[in-house]
Parts: structure tokens; sequence; C-alpha cells
């Protein structure tokens, strides 16, 4: 009886929060801008919508400091949201550490070898909040880092 009541309110367009209709209505300009545009890196200098820039960073804030709700993070993971940018430096970094394990048979890169590589170990290791998909790239080379926040 419940659950049908539920979804007549639904089907009528009932509004159960109005913070959670405000972030839906945002994260359709999102899908917008990444069909226009093949993605979702919205630029912080974004004249046709300052909205939706101000919007992205919070999405990111919101991560680093907790408080990002489990089906939004979803949402925006499922469209290719990056939130870290430099993404893309960090996979090309990822991709040194492979060749790495290929070539040594471990993941642990040490300072004398491939100093970028190192650095980017180091600080990777001690800073960074995993996206899902990188968590589980990382765990398959064996990559192991204690001190690694992941969602």
């Amino acid at each position: 009886m419940i659950q049908d009541n539920y979804k007549l309110l639904v089907e009528v367009g009932f509004v159960f929060s109005v913070h959670e209709e405000k972030w839906q209505e945002k994260f359709m300009r999102l899908v917008a801008y990444k069909k226009l545009n093949g993605d979702c890196s919205v630029p912080s200098c974004y004249p046709n919508d300052q909205q939706l820039v101000s919007w992205v960073g919070s999405q990111r804030n919101n991560l680093q400091n907790g408080v990002s709700r489990k089906h939004h993070k979803r949402m925006l993971h499922k469209i290719g949201f990056s939130f870290f940018p430099g993404d893309k430096a960090w996979l090309v970094q990822f991709d040194k550490l492979i060749e790495h394990k290929n070539e040594h048979g471990h993941c642990n890169v040490s300072t004398t070898i491939r100093t970028t590589l190192s650095s980017w170990v180091k600080s990777t290791a001690s800073v960074r909040k995993f996206e899902c998909n990188e968590w589980f790239r990382v765990e398959e080379t064996g990559f192991v880092e204690k001190r690694w926040l992941h969602f």
C-alpha cells in the first residue's frame, strides 16, 4: 500500500526534497554539457553557466569532505565525472607504474629509479583519494598503500 502511494506521488511529480530536485537539475545540466563537449570537465572560466561551474566544484569538495551522498557519487561516476582534476596525468603515471611492475615484478618504486614515477608514487600514496575505477585498477597491480582513502 505504501509503495503504491509512493509510486502515485512520483508519477504526478511530487517533490520529496527540494535539495534533491536542485541537485538533479544541476546534474542534468552537467549531462547536457557532456553531450555538447564530450566530457564532464567544466572549466572554471566557463562563461555559459557559472552556476554549473560552482556546482561541479561543490561536488568535488563534498567528496573530499566526506559529505557526498552515495547515489550522487554513483550517478556522477556513471557519466564519467572526474572527482579529481588532473586524472589524465594520473593515468599517464599509472601506466608508468604498470611498466615498472612488468619490468621488476613489483610496484615498490625506488627513489633512485624513475624519479618522476617515485615522486608520483609518494604524492599519490599520501594525498590521493581514489575514484572507484582507479582503486580497482591499483588493486589489480598489487600496488597497495594503507593510507589511500576510497569509497
